[in-house]
């Protein structure tokens, strides 16, 4: 997680890791609805919630659903 940024979008229903030095995208993961507040990373894992109710957990490392 170390030098990630984890940025959510209602534009494509997505949350996006980039490489903090690079800017290059990591991974991209799409839910079935808007992402519209800021995810949380803790213990290799990213926590956020969206639109269609579900809190979702996903892998800091690959975006894979948890």
């Amino acid at each position: 997680m170390g030098k990630q940024i984890f940025v959510p979008s209602m534009v494509n229903d997505s949350v996006t890791a980039y490489h903090t030095e690079t800017g290059r995208e990591h991974w991209r993961f799409f839910a079935d609805a808007p992402a519209r507040l800021a995810s949380i990373a803790r213990n290799g894992k990213v926590y956020f919630v969206n639109d269609d109710g579900y809190l979702y957990c996903l892998s800091a490392v690959d975006g894979n659903l948890l």
